[in-house]
């Protein structure tokens, strides 16, 4: 199977990894700030479960970045039953045999196994190998965008209350400077959590019964998509993000 190297893949969508990456410097700068103002006895308790959920997103954006979603060699791994009666494929692109639930990916040129989107944010198509880590990815970054939302604006409020007490004295420049900017940052923290919630929804409905956003479009298109569900969702999920203990923890496991 051919495997798209790391670098070309992140050359390929550098522009909005670069995009993303910067943001994620910029909000987290603002929230540490926003912290380091917090009254002492709240400072060190919100910079530990910052940095704790902050560097949970940053090592579960690496993993999927790093990992290869799957190809015909992981085949096994979907435990489909044998069906001689199907005919073997061939992918029209990668000339190499495509077993049942393969899709070829037109940006990473390559056939993904249980393809489910390729995402540009991260660099890397979404399937069977990392999808875990891709849930795991919208968990933390909805939590770090809300918990950032929520730092700067309290930073926010504290600064119109102090605002208020002082009356008609100018605020100081470099605080007139953070108010804006935090407000700036409570309003895409939140829109970004609203839109990570969404689309946590949709991925972890989706993987509670085994079908991917391409079958479901597929599907709602009128073709003709098989059935994988184990007729449990907790068997579905266990199938695909592995044992329950390691659900939440962007750690390598052993498919079942």
């Amino acid at each position: 199977m051919t495997v798209v190297s790391r670098k070309t893949r992140f050359l390929n969508n550098a522009g909005v990894i670069t995009v993303l990456l910067l943001f994620c410097v910029g909000q987290a700068t603002s929230s540490f700030l926003a912290i380091h103002l917090l009254p002492n006895k709240f400072y060190q308790l919100h910079q530990l479960l910052f940095s704790i959920v902050f560097l949970l997103f940053g090592v579960s954006y690496a993993r999927v970045f790093a990992t290869n979603p799957g190809g015909a060699d992981d085949w096994h791994l979907l435990r489909i039953p044998d069906t001689p009666d199907i005919e073997q494929r061939e992918c029209e692109h990668c000339r190499v045999e495509k077993p049942e639930r393969m899709h070829h990916c037109r940006v990473c040129r390559v056939c993904v196994l249980r393809y489910d989107h390729h995402c540009p944010w991260v660099g890397n198509c979404i399937g069977l190998l990392n999808l875990r880590y891709f849930l795991q990815l919208l968990v933390y970054g909805l939590l770090t965008a809300a918990y950032s939302a929520l730092l700067q604006l309290d930073f926010v409020l504290r600064v119109m209350e102090a605002r208020a007490v002082r009356g008609k004295n100018p605020p100081v420049l470099i605080e007139l400077f953070a108010f804006y900017i935090a407000a700036i940052g409570v309003i895409i923290g939140f829109a970004i959590a609203a839109v990570l919630l969404r689309l946590l929804y949709d991925q972890v409905s989706y993987a509670a019964r085994d079908i991917t956003t391409l079958e479901k479009v597929k599907k709602h298109a009128g073709y003709n998509v098989p059935v994988y569900d184990r007729g449990s969702s907790i068997r579905n999920l266990r199938a695909l993000l592995g044992p329950v203990v390691f659900w939440f923890l962007p750690l390598h496991v052993q498919l079942p």
